[in-house]
């Protein structure tokens, strides 16, 4: 692959495992990226001297690909990953509730649910889990119609209680979909529980940005470009940015959002491609970031909210245990995330009114935070998350393979087409890769598939 040039459009965790695969073959990549810092929706900020991630936080021991391609860009040393206990609480009517939800053993002993809930949860869900772990997986090309016809809140109060239901189904639906319980297929629901069900919880020493950008070592960057237009003409590909610039390549990738990838694709006469793309659905979101002037408990990360409609946040993390549970760091961060429907609400407001209605809420749940917040910052995400919607993955089997069809050397990558997580957004990275070396005639190294 000597002397192959590929251009890759995005820096998220997609465009990234693209670019870091082609150029270990000894492609000359260059990546663009809107922003200043890479990493997508999970990237890395500094406020008031703490570096946090303004979107995912942790990732877990099963999460192989994405470790695999952190450890490849760090020279094949170990990622700057750190074990977390991953303890949560759920909040509710005053009381905390511990609670893992990626483990089994976990969900069993939930304070939040009855005996008799435990019972039918073991006999409903845990079962269902093992009888499909291996079809689980993010990179799997089909997974069975019967896991996908359903939202993971219907089948929860249909199998277990309503009680159930709201209490393990829409506190991870919030926090990771932005969405509400019956808006998101029981098939992702349970390739979540799969992927944390296994190993432990790993975060991030200084930072998703800072590891991404290990992984790019070698690879051209421009930052704070967005491109606006791709043209195909003498078997090369142009790339042609909003400042002026252009670049020119044998191959490219377009590591955007669904939406973004249409407008891309449409003057190149993809037009069945691009009218599925644009059906993509999305979910808003936002983070909100605060700094808090004396540490605070460090003995949970994350806090999830029981909705009952009074505030407006469906999750909350303590950033000091993150960065370290011992650490005597004078201050700390509070992030934050709104429940969908006061992210629906909020997501077009000015960054004033959306902190407004969130700190209060902060306070309330975080009492020690109270009168000691300093800065507030508001990270948007309007375009954010696919949403995993019931019957997602016969739809995103269809896109996959209109996807592979397109004769140009051109590949699509993103979590749309796999499952809204980081390990699903490096497996579709890798796959375009790998399609693209396929396309040109170069040999293609199998991936690396998670045990079992």
């Amino acid at each position: 692959m000597r002397g192959f040039r590929v251009l890759v459009i995005g820096g998220g965790f997609a465009g990234i495992a693209a670019a870091s695969r082609l150029h270990a073959r000894g492609a000359h990549v260059m990546l663009c990226d809107d922003r200043a810092s890479l990493g997508g929706r999970a990237r890395s900020d500094v406020l008031d001297g703490w570096t946090i991630d303004v979107g995912a936080q942790l990732i877990a021991t099963s999460y192989e690909r994405t470790i695999a391609m952190l450890r490849d860009g760090a020279g094949g040393r170990a990622p700057s990953l750190r074990e977390m206990p991953g303890r949560d609480v759920y909040l509710r009517d005053g009381a905390a509730y511990p609670i893992n939800f990626g483990s089994l053993r976990s969900l069993l002993s939930f304070g939040a649910i009855g005996a008799a809930d435990k019972v039918r949860l073991g006999m409903s869900l845990v079962p269902l889990l093992a009888r499909h772990r291996a079809a689980l997986r993010v990179d799997a090309e089909r997974i069975p119609e019967s896991l996908d016809g359903e939202s993971a809140g219907a089948f929860m109060s249909r199998t277990v209680s309503a009680n159930a239901a709201f209490a393990l189904v829409e506190p991870v639906s919030a926090t990771f979909c932005g969405a509400r319980g019956h808006d998101v297929s029981l098939a992702f629901y349970l390739t979540l529980g799969r992927y944390g069900s296994e190993g432990d919880v790993l975060a991030p020493r200084h930072g998703w940005t800072a590891m991404l950008e290990r992984a790019l070592e070698g690879v051209e960057i421009a930052r704070e470009t967005r491109v606006t237009k791709i043209t195909h003409t003498a078997g090369r590909v142009i790339m042609d940015a909003d400042d002026g610039r252009s670049w020119e390549g044998d191959a490219a990738v377009l590591a955007t959002d669904a939406q973004s990838a249409a407008t891309l694709l449409d003057p190149l006469g993809q037009h069945e491609l691009t009218e599925w793309l644009r059906g993509v659905r999305y979910r808003p979101s936002c983070t909100v970031a605060a700094t808090v002037s004396e540490p605070l408990r460090r003995d949970a990360f994350g806090l999830l909210v029981h909705n009952d409609g009074r505030r407006p946040v469906s999750a909350l993390a303590i950033h000091g245990t993150k960065a370290s549970p011992n650490s005597t760091r004078d201050g700390d961060v509070v992030l934050a995330w709104p429940t969908p429907d006061a992210a629906d609400r909020l997501i077009h407001r000015p960054a004033s009114e959306i902190a407004a209605e969130i700190v209060p809420a902060i306070e309330s749940l975080v009492p020690r935070a109270s009168g000691r917040i300093g800065h507030v910052r508001v990270y948007r995400h309007e375009r954010g998350i696919a949403l995993p919607a019931p019957g997602f993955t016969t739809d995103r089997t269809r896109g996959r393979a209109l996807a592979r069809a397109v004769e140009l050397p051109i590949a699509l990558a993103g979590d749309y087409l796999t499952m809204p997580l980081l390990e699903g957004a490096v497996a579709s990275g890798e796959d375009a890769a790998d399609r693209l070396a396929s396309k040109l005639g170069l040999p293609v190294r199998a991936p690396a598939r998670p045990a079992g």
